[in-house]
């Protein structure tokens, strides 16, 4: 009946240096002093997508940290997009984290639209550098292209984003224009295996990665794929040679600690009768030694006595 009925999933302030330090310093001013400082409000929304099934994801024109500019909204307001920690591939980092400097400030990514298809695939429109992020549900970037430009594939001012089947359309304000983007072969052998790694399905996934490496040696995302796959068949050492080719540290240190755990098992009685043997050559030195002081003793109190020995 277009009755309001309430609202949720509000973002926070984002605790900054400057936040922090001006909270202290109204702690010491008067209560007419602080009404005329800037108050300290939160980060705004920019964009909604409802998706299939009726989660809301949302996107922030700004933040100062980067951080939480994605979010999936459940029916009670929380974000329950998933965040890796930082010491693995993704760094819960969106956006494009190579900032540029003018004029003694950063600009950093200004998302203002997102768009979610079928496959669970996160795209988002970045004004500031004129690009397209895509994410999965893992916070892992897939894709960025785009570019700020007169050339093709470029833009001056995209506001929006949309996509009918596979194409993705950008609106360009300025120009007034609608730039169509199709999926490319290595577009398709990546969303393939992606399907199939968030599915858990990594041994099915475990092709199509290394056709992807075949194509682009440099997609780390591709690493991360066959390293699990090569973990969940105990193959821990070709695990640790792709975590390390994708720098995730995470999944480096745990197939270390199941490579270890396998070598222990698999080493087992050898170990064993090493620390057995060790113990007995411990003993025996232990013993020689009380013998020999024995010895010593008896021989020290029999030259003593005047006996020959």
């Amino acid at each position: 009946n277009n009755e309001f009925i309430n609202y949720f999933g509000s973002n926070r302030v984002e605790m900054t240096f400057q936040v922090a330090l001006d909270m202290l310093w109204k702690q010491l001013l008067t209560r007419e002093q602080r009404r005329q400082m800037t108050a300290f409000v939160p980060i705004e929304y920019s964009n909604v997508f409802i998706d299939a099934d009726d989660f809301i994801y949302a996107v922030v024109r700004f933040s100062e940290t980067n951080r939480e500019q994605i979010k999936k909204l459940n029916a009670m307001g929380v974000n329950i997009l998933r965040v890796p920690q930082d010491n693995s591939y993704a760094t819960a980092r969106y956006g494009d984290l190579r900032a540029v400097w003018i004029d003694n400030k950063a600009k950093v990514s200004t998302f203002v639209d997102v768009h979610v298809d079928e496959a669970g695939f996160i795209s988002v429109l970045d004004s500031t550098y004129g690009k397209v992020f895509q994410y999965d549900q893992d916070s892992n970037m897939v894709f960025a292209f785009g570019s700020l430009g007169d050339q093709l594939g470029a833009f001056r001012s995209p506001v929006a984003l949309e996509m009918i089947g596979s194409n993705m359309l950008v609106l360009d304000e300025r120009r007034g224009t609608i730039t169509v983007f199709g999926l490319t072969q290595f577009g398709a052998i990546v969303r393939e295996a992606m399907v199939l790694y968030n599915d858990g399905r990594y041994q099915e996934a475990l092709e199509p990665w290394r056709q992807v490496i075949m194509r682009s040696s440099n997609y780390p995302l591709a690493y991360v794929g066959i390293g699990k796959a090569y973990y969940q068949t105990e193959d821990y050492q070709l695990a640790m040679q792709a975590f390390r080719m994708a720098n995730d540290k995470k999944g480096y240190s745990e197939a270390f600690r199941g490579y270890t755990m396998f070598w222990v098992r698999e080493n087992f009685t050898l170990l064993t009768l090493s620390v057995l043997g060790l113990y007995l050559v411990i003993k025996l030195i232990s013993k020689r030694k009380k013998v020999l002081g024995l010895y010593r003793k008896i021989t020290g109190k029999a030259r003593e006595g005047g006996l020959s020995t």
